[in-house]
């Protein structure tokens, strides 16, 4: 039995079901959690048209429409499932600093200045009400908005 005999004598779904598989091993390559929904709607309908047999052009329209709405509904999932971490701060640099101890390296007021923290300098401000903090003064960050930290007095 050649290849071209084995390639002819697969039915629709079977060609559906082989595209769902390709997709879906692409997927576990690559990781872009995109083509899981489109290898599923290949795959749901090798399951339709195992059954029905519908014509190409059906066959056509529902896998785009099973593709859009596995994608919806995927980025749905994903979107609350995809938030939980063990460290929420891992790519908000700025928010890992909150309660760390930093040098003011400019005076800080309500308005500008500037606090050292390690070998890098950030931008900062005095808490509301709290303030100024002179050069070689240690200060808590207390906040921060996006680069900008928010910092207090370092309790005792």
């Amino acid at each position: 039995m050649t290849v071209e005999m084995l390639l002819e004598g697969l039915t629709r779904w079977e060609w559906w079901a082989i595209a769902g598989i390709i997709l879906l091993v692409a997927e576990a390559f690559s990781s872009t959690e995109f083509m899981v929904w489109i290898g599923l709607a290949a795959l749901t309908l090798a399951l339709i048209a195992a059954s029905v047999e519908p014509r190409w052009e059906v066959n056509l329209v529902l896998f785009s429409g099973l593709s859009f709405v596995y994608t919806l509904l995927g980025r749905r999932y994903w979107r609350k499932v995809g938030k939980h971490t063990d460290d929420p701060t891992l790519n908000h640099r700025s928010l890992a600093l909150v309660g760390r101890v930093c040098t003011v390296a400019e005076r800080v007021t309500e308005a500008e200045g500037r606090v050292r923290v390690g070998d890098t300098t950030w931008s900062a401000v005095a808490a509301p009400g709290k303030g100024p903090f002179e050069p070689g003064t240690e200060v808590r960050v207390i906040a921060a908005r996006g680069t900008l930290l928010i910092v207090d007095d370092k309790p005792a």
